[in-house]
Order: structure tokens, then sequence, then C-alpha cells
């Protein structure tokens, strides 16, 4: 074996080579090397491992969910203002000086939440497609567009910014649309925030572009929704017998061509 010299293909233990492989160690196909650097990376192991902190300290955990603080804009802060002062009348503007006896500051800087769980356990956040949310304010079920999901410097209790949804209406879509479990939206002008908790689940949605289904602007289909959740207005006197025959007039064709 002497006079062959060294042999690179033959492991000098068994296991050298797999060994190897599944440490995902490159040596260059140079065999008798594995076993040194097999230990070098054992020892470097060993000495992290050293400076690693007791297991029974307790260690941060950094929350990846909750960005860095950042200032609000006034539009944002004034309409969080006026969410906090609906609830407690002693919230005041930290730029209005000076501040009154018992009085607690809005402070301007808050962090953004990335993404949250709603009460039937699916997540949102304010990318699409799980930005369109069912929510339930006063007892009544409405529709939003997530703007933001703010947290405040001194508070936990994360809080949502949206867009509501008006129901658009057809008095021959309409039906249609109560019968797939649909409706048809548009966003509204008016921004507002709603306690997290609030939320109830998203829902599945369609973006609509400008003259669909006779619409000139943007509209959306909302997939899922109970025909209880919103009202629909009907004409006097005309009920689904009538709808009926006369969308089926209108798609008669006549072919006969005698």
């Amino acid at each position: 074996m002497a006079w062959w010299g060294p042999m690179l293909a033959v492991s000098e233990f068994p296991g050298e080579r797999m060994c190897g492989f599944l440490q995902k160690i490159n040596t260059n196909g140079k065999v008798e090397e594995m076993a040194q650097t097999i230990m070098r990376r054992f020892c470097h192991q060993q000495r992290l491992l050293c400076k690693a902190p007791p297991p029974n300290d307790p260690v941060k955990v950094v929350q990846r969910n909750v960005g860095g603080l950042f200032e609000m804009d006034d539009m944002v802060y004034g309409k969080l203002l006026n969410y906090h002062q609906a609830q407690d009348s002693a919230w005041c503007d930290w730029r209005v000086l000076p501040y009154p006896d018992g009085a607690k500051v809005l402070s301007a800087y808050a962090r953004e939440v990335g993404v949250l769980t709603c009460l039937s356990g699916t997540k949102y956040s304010k990318k699409a497609p799980s930005n369109i949310v069912k929510v339930e304010v006063e007892s009544k079920i409405k529709w939003g567009k997530i703007l933001h999901i703010l947290m405040l410097k001194d508070s936990n209790e994360p809080i949502v910014m949206l867009r509501w949804l008006e129901v658009v209406r057809d008095l021959a879509l309409d039906q249609m649309f109560e019968r797939l479990s649909m409706v048809r939206v548009i966003q509204s002008a008016k921004e507002e925030f709603i306690p997290a908790s609030a939320v109830v689940s998203t829902l599945a949605h369609r973006e609509l572009p400008c003259w669909t289904l006779g619409m000139k602007e943007p509209s959306m289909l909302l997939m899922g929704v109970n025909p209880g959740e919103h009202d629909y207005v009907l004409p006097e006197g005309l009920d689904d017998m009538q709808l009926e025959g006369a969308l089926g007039e209108a798609m008669d064709v006549d072919i006969d061509m005698g």
C-alpha cells in the first residue's frame, strides 16, 4: 500500500466521506484533509456554545412583526386623536399648550404592525389580498380596506386604520349578486380608526376596472357575503319572478332563419 502512495478515494476511517458531505464541507477533493476540517468546525462550534448565555437566562424575544418608531403625519394623527377623544375626552394634542390638569397627551410616534389575527383565526394586514376585511362596529357589520395597523409608543394594543367600503345599488344586478353571495362595493372617502378586536374576518374579493357592469369608476366584488348583512333596495311591485322573466326575454334570441 505504501508503494501506491496516498489513496485519495479511500477514507481514513469509516464514515469520513459521508460526514464530510453531511456537514457540507468543501475540501476541493482532498479527502485526507476532511478529518482536520471536521475537527476545526467542531472546535469552533464548541467555542460559540461557550459564549452563549445560560439556558435559564431570560432572553428578550425580538418582535419582527412590529416595526420601529416613526412620526405620524398630521392627517393620521388627527384621525387617531379623534378616535381616542371619542372614548375619553381627557386625551389632548401634544402640540397644543398648555396641557390641562389630568390630561392624557397623545404621542405623535407609533409603530407599524405587520400582521394580526382576526376573530375567525385568519391573518390580515395592509397588503393585498388580506387587506379587505369584515368588521363589527356597534353591532353593525361593515366592510373596509386596511390602510395601517398601528401600535402607540406607550401601548401594546394595536389599532386599525381603514377606509370604508360602500355598497353600490343596482336593481337588476343586486338580485343576481344576492344569489351568488356577492356584493359590489366602492371605496369611500371616509377613513377611520377602529380597535383591532373589531375585525371579524378577511373577505375574498375581486377588483373590477372602470366601466365594468356599468360603473365608470373602479369597484370591487366581495364574495362569501351573507344576504342578511346588508339591505337591497327593490322597487315596488317587482318580485323574483318578474325579474327572471325580464332577463329571459332580454336574452331570448330568435334563430329562425325562415
